[in-house]
């Protein structure tokens, strides 16, 4: 028999089921969740008077220490209602479902309809939609959920950063556009995205072989990388901003291939009004160069050094200066 049904025993046996541990001051039913307690247990604890708002010496309630979504309906089962939960308690049972690993769609339409709020910052300080699109797991899904249930795409972190934004200073961004396309269509705004997008795809890339540009998955991400890069501008993004460093927008675009070969991201950059002194081209005609240049072995004594020029002729098509002035 597993240690927290023995509590439901000793407790229905006479014992406080609001005692607490002397040295940490959590409770019986804190106890039983940090030691993984199942759905029935929790149900039963709460069911003889467990006092869901005592809080240990640190501060924290039950709710805090919860693990499982099964540990969540076990809460439900035994009469606790989402209302209190989220209003008294405040804790945000979407928060926790969107965080739980594996967990299923219907998990998260079970709180929606009994009235969970899609826009609550609990104590946390995260609303349900930025902790979604956090987890990687079901993220997508449970974005396009939320977002179709009210879900505000503005919202921000304790941080400043809106879903959007956290998604594309994400080192793994390109790898799926369902996030941030369903944010833009919700009318996130993209003004800053676009240049934490290539700096974090760069960031990435960098440490990724050229050979696997041609394997299957990565030709994937290669045309999420064009389509997500299109379309933060097309929604407004901004393509001018420089980080402290100096480093641009354009300045990791260049950096791209072989996984932008086709230039789809340096061209649609460039559509824009582009600033750029002479002294930055410069760099950016080394960086296009620098990753679009190959050797090859011919003999033991010959090596063919090629490099695609496409990239710089993209530039010059874009009526940047080579002339310093």
């Amino acid at each position: 028999m597993k240690i927290p049904s023995l509590t439901v025993e000793i407790v229905n046996k006479g014992a406080d089921v609001n005692d607490t541990h002397e040295e940490t001051g959590k409770t019986v039913l804190q106890l039983a969740i940090e030691s993984d307690a199942d759905r029935d247990v929790v149900k039963g604890i709460v069911q003889l008077g467990a006092d869901l708002g005592r809080k240990d010496k640190r501060g924290n309630t039950a709710l805090y220490y919860l693990k499982y979504i099964d540990q969540l309906y076990g809460l439900i089962d035994a009469g606790v209602t989402v209302e209190e939960l989220e209003q008294k308690l405040d804790f945000s049972t979407l928060g926790f479902v969107v965080e739980e690993d594996f967990h299923r769609e219907d998990d998260v339409n079970f709180f929606l309809e009994r009235g969970a709020n899609v826009n609550l910052n609990d104590e946390r300080k995260c609303s349900p939609l930025i902790r979604a699109v956090k987890t990687s797991l079901q993220s997508a899904r449970d974005v396009k959920i939320l977002l179709k249930n009210g879900a505000d795409p503005h919202q921000k972190d304790d941080h400043g950063d809106t879903p959007l934004q956290i998604y594309c200073k994400s080192p793994s961004s390109f790898v799926d556009k369902t996030v941030p396309l369903l944010l833009l269509e919700y009318g996130a705004s993209p003004i800053d995205c676009l240049f934490h997008f290539m700096k974090s795809t760069v960031g990435t890339l960098q440490h990724t072989p050229k050979k696997w540009s041609e394997y299957d998955l990565y030709k994937g991400m290669k045309q999420n990388l064009c389509i997500i890069t299109e379309e933060l501008i097309k929604h407004g993004a901004k393509t001018n901003l420089k980080s402290r460093k100096r480093m641009s927008t354009l300045s990791y675009v260049c950096q791209l291939d072989p996984f932008d070969p086709d230039f789809r991201c340096l061209k649609a950059v460039l559509r824009r009004p582009t600033k750029l002194d002479y002294y930055a081209y410069q760099n950016h005609v080394n960086a296009v160069v620098n990753t679009a240049t190959e050797m090859f072995q011919q003999s033991r004594s010959q090596r063919l050094l090629t490099f695609d020029l496409r990239g710089v002729f993209q530039l010059f098509v874009a009526g940047l200066d080579l002339v310093p002035r």
